[in-house]
């Protein structure tokens, strides 16, 4: 849609019908608005305006986002690299930083809600489960034991239906980290029971050991601490979280520019300079023997067709020779 007042693109929240009339639905989607409002930060989603319509349904008018949700992402198949995850994850603990130092905690991180732009740029959405201080309604989802999140990412406290502070929100943000690098959740079940029974009970999941090759220990390490049943054990901070993120961006990047200047190095060398020219003459000389041998097979084949067309002939007149002969055999031998 299109705000007249502004001439800016926006896009337009609109509640159902249905959901107008429930007191529970009408606090979440005005939580939704207010939330956003309390922060200004670049990766939030703004929320321009809140109204109701004619007709009485609530709706909101928030930034319009060019990009995909990280869920799209992930479900589009494609891995996503590890410095592309560390750059989605810098992001959102920035944001998240940011949120908790204004007293919100989200209680619903995840795929979903995590516009990723077509820059990398990433925007957080998606305030209707948040917890505000200050904002009564906020609280009561929490006071009567009821489960707040998604059941896939949720930590383990939400999980039992404690209160939620802002380390639940890191818990699930890991969650997401190790999705986006395994290409597959933390922990999957045939039911939201067993997904949450197994975000209370099971350790940090683990990277196979073709993934740990590949990542590194020191995201292992971040996993483990990140979805720590203990929350004492847990990162307690987004900041420290993106401490630990830095410094696994900068060995990564070690790592990266160590093998460029091998590389560099070896074609630079005397060995490099020779191996390299005979590397590509091998697969030269490689390749115009295949070529060779394919055109010979198709030459004798070629050959072996033609052949054998001629055969039934030939066997259809040395057979009749054969019979002629005979029957000469047997006329001479009955004068």
């Amino acid at each position: 849609a299109r705000q007249v007042d502004s001439e800016r693109e926006v896009a337009l929240k609109v509640m159902q019908a249905e959901l107008a009339s429930d007191g529970a639905f009408v606090a979440r989607f005005t939580r939704e608005a207010k939330a956003p409002n309390l922060t200004q930060h670049k990766n939030i989603a703004s929320i321009y305006h809140m109204g109701i319509s004619a007709a009485g349904i609530p709706y909101i008018a928030m930034e319009f986002i060019e990009g995909k949700s990280l869920r799209e992402i992930l479900n589009s198949g494609s891995r996503i690299s590890l410095n592309r995850a560390i750059g989605i994850l810098r992001q959102c603990c920035e944001a998240l930083s940011y949120v908790h130092s204004c007293s919100i905690v989200h209680r619903d991180i995840k795929p979903e809600n995590i516009m990723v732009l077509d820059n990398d740029d990433v925007k957080i959405i998606d305030f209707g489960l948040a917890k505000v201080e200050n904002f009564p309604q906020s609280q009561k989802l929490t006071s009567t034991g009821n489960l707040i999140g998604s059941a896939t990412y949720m930590s383990p406290e939400q999980c039992r239906g404690l209160v939620a502070d802002s380390r639940a929100d890191i818990y699930s943000l890991t969650s997401c980290f190790f999705e986006m690098l395994a290409g597959r959740p933390a922990y999957e079940a045939d039911s939201v029971v067993g997904l949450v029974y197994k975000n209370m009970t099971e350790p940090p999941p683990r990277f196979n050991v073709v993934e740990l090759r590949r990542l590194g220990n020191r995201v292992q390490s971040i996993i483990d601490t990140g979805m720590s049943k203990n929350v004492e054990s847990r990162y307690q901070s987004c900041d420290e979280l993106l401490a630990d993120l830095e410094d696994l961006s900068s060995h990564t990047g070690e790592s990266q520019e160590s093998i460029h200047k091998s590389t560099d190095r070896f074609l630079a060398s005397r060995f490099g300079r020779i191996l390299v020219p005979v590397f590509f003459v091998s697969i030269a000389c490689f390749l115009g023997s295949a070529l060779f041998v394919w055109n010979d097979s198709k030459t004798n084949i070629a050959r072996n067709v033609a052949d054998a067309s001629f055969a039934p002939q030939d066997y259809r007149f040395s057979k009749s020779k054969q019979i002629g002969s005979s029957v000469r055999l047997r006329q001479n031998a009955a004068h």
